[in-house]
């Protein structure tokens, strides 16, 4: 038996993993116990015995077994799901496994049996003892080519590198009309169905999904709108409430379309909003105007105190620029909404050719 070196505080499930190949065992095991953003921690033996007595004295969550006849009883006995691993050459291996039984070609990426084994778990397990709270951030603009996604990817690129050896996560979703991905999977008009149907476990099922892209998860935006256009302001109020719950994510960023959704009622639901913005003649009437219709919506209110304009000079979003923006929000020192009407014109320069950010217009 072997045992990672990542601590258990970081990990939700446990794995056992059986291969009489010690090499491939100890590498698939180090490789996931070492990453914190993996919520799965792995006991590897390559000596049935020492498996059993393990098994019969701890909890676990899901079985990785090398399809072999000293492992196949395990097919009937385990209430446990198991993740058969298979060579390609076995020629008693059956048809069809039972309900609960999966397999995979044994030398298969690390991270393809990463993404199978939280698919299965999704399935049989909620997340225990989540700890934290999670942040959920909006980034939303009624205008376009303002440095939306630019800022949402910087956000989380940010806490991602700034957080993630501490095992700290970050999702970001794509929310907006059109995709600047092309995901063939439509990965997220099954986010958004879990959604309407209130499905539980829902970290981990979108943590199956998901994509890495600098240390954060991605999932895409939709390769048409017009399902996140049905999602009511309640269905992504229950949305990020049971995600906070569940506690595995600590930054959820939505990277929204100006469109996207038929209720602004939505920006509500998120404890910070940031809205980037131009200054230009044009750009300025629609923000006028959407504070307008905030207002008239009787929105205003329970927007404005949360919601943050970031001016964009066009320039790249800096790890720096994040971080000196959040620490202002953070120490009460950035211009809200409500705070930029008392005083209109409040502007800071973070450097010359970094952002600029302003409470007014």
């Amino acid at each position: 038996m072997a045992i990672g070196k990542a601590g258990d505080s970081l990990k939700q499930y446990r794995v056992i993993l059986y291969d009489r190949e010690e090499a491939f065992a100890s590498a698939l095991m180090n490789y996931v116990n070492q990453k914190a953003d993996i919520p799965i921690m792995i006991m590897s033996f390559t000596r049935l015995p020492d498996m059993d007595i393990y098994l019969h004295r701890h909890r676990n969550d899901l079985l990785i077994l090398e399809w072999c006849a000293d492992t196949a009883e395990f097919e009937k006995e385990s209430a446990m799901p198991i993740l058969w691993t298979v060579t390609g050459t076995e020629r008693d291996m059956p048809d069809e496994l039972p309900e609960k039984q999966f397999q995979i070609m044994k030398y298969s990426p690390a991270s393809a049996y990463v993404r199978l084994m939280v698919q299965i778990l999704s399935r049989e397990r909620a997340v225990r003892n989540a700890e934290g709270s999670c942040q959920c951030v909006a980034v939303y603009s009624p205008l376009g080519r303002c440095g939306k996604t630019s800022f949402a990817k910087a956000f989380c690129g940010y806490y991602a590198t700034a957080y993630g050896d501490r095992g700290m996560r970050c999702l970001y979703l794509g929310w907006e009309e059109f995709a600047q991905e092309t995901d063939e999977e439509n990965r997220m008009e099954e986010v958004l169905y879990y959604i309407k149907q209130r499905a539980e476990n829902l970290s981990m099922k979108i943590k199956a999904l998901a994509m890495t892209e600098q240390g954060f998860d991605c999932v895409w935006s939709a390769g048409t709108y017009q399902e996140l256009r049905e999602m009511s302001k309640e269905d992504i109020h229950w949305f990020l409430q049971d995600i906070r719950a569940e506690g595995y994510y600590h930054w959820v960023v939505a990277d929204i379309g100006s469109a996207s959704f038929s209720d602004f009622g939505v920006l509500e639901a998120f404890d910070v909003i940031y809205l980037p913005y131009l200054q230009d003649p044009s750009s300025m009437q629609k923000i006028t105007a959407f504070y307008s219709t905030l207002r008239g919506q009787g929105l205003w209110e329970g927007i404005a105190g949360h919601a943050y304009p970031v001016l964009w000079n066009g320039k790249s979003f800096a790890s720096e620029d994040i971080r000196a923006l959040e620490e202002d929000r953070k120490n009460d020192a950035l211009a809200s909404l409500i705070r930029g009407e008392k005083d209109v014109g409040d502007r800071t320069d973070l450097q010359g050719d970094r952002i600029l950010y302003t409470g007014g217009i």
